[in-house]
């Protein structure tokens, strides 16, 4: 875990609006992740029956996993394996890492798109406007 991932567990729990004990809680969760002792299995199982949570939860994670600029190849397993318990296709969980993975741009090009700005303050073309507004 470096800068980049704590950086990012900080926007996405500001993303969330979470209060102070949500952010206790969400901190705590992240540290049992770190060791990789916490079984998520049934915790995803049952929210599979919840699709749109389902693709936070991996965009979320996708957003997490690009933090530090690469996805390696144990991270894609993990994330293909925790999106197999929430009832998607290794296909599917795949699809949603180019909505979060850094593009390469030649050197000098100061031009930003849209895309690129939504992508650095983590949300995506369908956040409702004030949730974009406050990640700026």
């Amino acid at each position: 875990v470096g800068d980049g991932h704590i950086q990012q567990a900080r926007q996405e729990m500001r993303a969330l609006e979470m209060n102070e004990p949500s952010r206790r809680r969400a901190i705590a969760a992240f540290n049992r992740g770190k060791s990789g002792d916490d079984r998520l299995r049934g915790y995803l199982r049952r929210l599979s029956n919840q699709p749109h949570a389902a693709e936070g939860v991996l965009r979320a994670c996708w957003r997490m996993v690009w933090a530090d600029g690469r996805a390696g190849h144990q991270e894609r397993e993990l994330l293909a394996q925790w999106g197999k318990w929430l009832g998607w296709t290794t296909h599917q969980v795949q699809a949603l890492a180019h909505d979060y993975e850094p593009q390469k741009r030649p050197l000098g090009n100061g031009v930003t798109s849209y895309q690129d700005a939504l992508r650095l303050l983590g949300v995506s073309a369908t956040t409702e406007p004030e949730q974009i507004k406050r990640a700026y």
